[in-house]
């Protein structure tokens, strides 16, 4: 039993590698190398890291792109793709998105499903539909020498995004320019018919494309972008926006609520972690948690 509340973008709170929790940072880890490589029916881009880490993911259309980032991490490789379509993938762009994500956009050539796995030492994003006859690429040899490993000595592998778990939320199509972060909130709640609330330290100016993507995805990137979360409440159902820490504290002094909240994909010891910081002040270790009835 764990004691918490709906989070309405789990992926925005928990499992964040190089987030800072009470001022405790974590390690950056490196991203060391990427390939593209076949397998049947699908091509496979291979990113290398240092260790096992939190990967977030959503699709962005016209053109049709992929966007994997990862969380609490370094760019840690030179060189660019070669741009020449293998298994529908027409390029792959990468780079430090912010000082602790690194972004790797792969652009499609056109709508395909596709399943992201992790590993201690690498993410795999299975790009389904295309022609698999196609010669593997790799950003350098260490890269070369990484899947040549795994193919003789297979890592155990965590499937993050099975297609069937994808948003059935109604998709929306808009473009900002420069638009206040309040405004864009307000426009989401009125296109889900949602009520938001909005914190007052909420602040800060929007310019994105989103076309034909699940308004609660387009959102959850959105406030990624801006370093927000939201949580919404599970009785009357309200989502509150505000930064991470804001949240953290008002639900530490809020009542607490014992709900069962499944966990899917996540590293346990990170986890614990995680959870341990984000629990209310009468759940503290040796406070007596309450237990179910």
């Amino acid at each position: 039993m764990i004691a918490a509340r709906r989070l309405f973008a789990p992926a925005l709170v928990l499992g964040l590698a190089g987030w800072t929790f009470a001022g405790h940072a974590v390690d950056p880890i490196g991203v060391t190398s990427l390939s593209v490589v076949p397998a049947t029916g699908r091509a496979q881009v291979v990113i290398g890291v240092t260790s096992e880490i939190s990967v977030s993911d959503f699709t962005l259309g016209s053109p049709h792109r992929l966007v994997i980032d990862l969380n609490g991490a370094v760019l840690d490789m030179n060189g660019s793709y070669d741009r020449i379509a293998r298994g529908g993938i027409t390029n792959i762009r990468y780079s430090q998105f912010k000082s602790d994500v690194v972004r790797v956009v792969i652009e499609l050539d056109g709508q395909h499903p596709y399943e992201v796995r992790r590993s201690a030492s690498e993410v795999r994003v299975s790009v389904d539909g295309g022609t698999s006859a196609f010669e593997a690429w790799h950003s350098n040899s260490a890269a070369a020498t990484r899947q040549t490993a795994r193919e003789a000595d297979p890592e155990p592998e965590m499937r993050m995004t099975p297609v069937a778990q994808q948003s059935s939320q109604p998709r929306i199509t808009v473009t900002y320019q420069d638009a206040d972060i309040r405004d864009v909130i307000a426009a989401f709640a009125t296109f889900a018919g949602r009520t938001i609330v909005v914190g007052k330290d909420v602040s800060g100016t929007v310019t994105a494309e989103i076309r034909n993507q699940p308004w609660d995805v387009a959102l959850r990137a959105i406030l990624e972008g801006q370093g927000l979360a939201a949580a919404e409440d599970p009785v009357t159902g309200i989502i509150s926006v505000d930064s991470y820490a804001n949240i953290q504290n008002k639900q530490a002094v809020e009542p607490l609520v014992t709900r069962m909240v499944p966990v899917n994909y996540a590293n346990a010891a990170g986890l614990a972690g995680t959870l341990r910081q984000m629990l209310a002040r009468d759940c503290q270790p040796g406070s007596g948690v309450p237990q179910a009835a």
